[in-house]
């Protein structure tokens, strides 16, 4: 069984650059994996790549930055309709500041508070990823160099830090575990070493590296979708990304993972691969924005809004891992719905998106609840099988 893989929104470390957030306006960051189980699968998808190249008279490869361009929509289209499906793709969509809020989370709570109350875990990181930049810059600054001190005061920061989201129960299931932590130097000795479980790794160089993440949650998902997937049966494939191929490989081979990584040139799986997450995470980006800007009835966002209901619905909901704050998961779940070609456009309007809205976070809860024991920052200790 292959997996090939590629990534879009700035792969690497979820850090600061001069003290700002280095991530700037790609707050998203995307991975799609081509999911190949026998050798006719890849035989197909790669005849479909190729007939799909002949009809556009594309000589060589095209990237997935040139098919979102306007002039190139005809392709962009044919690409969707005739390449993505709900058998061969699987994406994992991550908000970075969820990603950091939940390091922060799982820093401060721990594990076992994530497993016992999965619903206030999660209810908290999604109402701690809309804080402010400075509340995240302030962590991507402590987990450069984790002491007992420095870990004295990023928490006395957090006690005295005003919080604009976070609401009165998620205030006192945070702020009473840093109270407690910080009356007991103990508890600092202690908390120290292993406050960075996730987002630290052999290369010190490196931290809260998204891409291992997003890459161990895929792998995650895909175990439990299919038992029959071991470690041994699985060859993964991944587009060159020079910088972290080494913290990739070397990560991963302690659960007995191996990856390879290979340029897109002349591999025409890598080339499917880039066209589908570079769509997948400017649409999903381009929906978000017209939410933010209040412009999602606008007649000007109708193409993009309509696009990504159009992908979400191709690749398949249970394909996309949505790895961001609950209620941003559940407005891509009443666009995908409510801007489908079979919905009445009569009611896209806030009284329908509304009932939708609810109906979908009412669903996003029960999920969470019946996945009590799984997933996020510690997926990779769910590999070794």
């Amino acid at each position: 069984m292959k997996l090939v893989l590629d990534e879009s929104g700035n792969t690497g470390c979820v850090t600061t650059h001069n003290g700002t957030l280095n991530f700037g306006t790609q707050s998203n960051f995307s991975l799609c994996g081509v999911l190949l189980p026998l050798e006719k699968d890849e035989k197909n998808i790669e005849n479909r790549y190729q007939a799909f190249l002949e009809r556009n008279k594309i000589s060589d490869e095209i990237k997935g930055s040139d098919l979102m361009t306007r002039k190139n929509n005809a392709i962009l289209f044919d690409f969707v309709n005739e390449l993505l499906d709900s058998t061969h793709f699987r994406f994992n969509i991550y908000n970075k500041r969820f990603y950091l809020a939940s390091l922060i989370c799982h820093g401060v709570r721990g594990l076992e508070f994530r497993n016992q109350y999965p619903l206030d875990f999660y209810q908290l990181v999604s109402e701690l990823s809309y804080e402010r930049d400075d509340f995240f810059v302030q962590y991507c600054t402590f987990s450069r160099c984790v002491t007992p001190s420095s870990l004295r005061q990023y928490l006395s920061n957090i006690k005295v830090y005003p919080f604009s989201h976070l609401s009165s129960q998620g205030r006192e299931i945070l702020l009473g575990m840093v109270e407690s932590m910080l009356e007991k130097d103990d508890a600092i000795e202690a908390c120290a070493p292993d406050f960075l479980t996730f987002g630290s790794y052999n290369d010190k160089r490196k931290v809260n590296v998204i891409h291992l993440t997003a890459l161990g949650e895929m792998l995650d998902v895909l175990k439990d979708s299919d038992p029959t997937i071991t470690n041994k049966r699985l060859t993964i494939i991944h587009h060159q990304t020079k910088e972290f191929e080494d913290t990739l490989r070397s990560e991963l081979a302690s659960y007995g993972i191996s990856i390879s990584f290979d340029g897109s040139k002349g591999n025409p799986l890598i080339q499917i691969a880039d066209n589908a997450v570079s769509i997948v995470n400017k649409v999903y980006t381009r929906m978000r924005n017209a939410f933010q800007n209040k412009k999602e009835w606008d007649g000007e966002s109708r193409w993009d809004m309509e696009l990504a209901a159009l992908v979400f619905n191709k690749i398949g909901p249970n394909n996309i891992k949505f790895t961001m704050p609950i209620p941003d998961e559940a407005v891509a779940l009443c666009v995908k719905c409510m801007f489908a070609s079979s919905f009445p456009r009569s009611q896209r309007n806030n009284l329908c998106f509304n009932q939708l809205y609810v109906q979908y976070q009412k669903q996003i809860f029960n999920e969470i609840r019946a996945a009590s024991t799984r997933h996020f920052e510690d997926s990779l200790r769910c590999l070794k099988r």
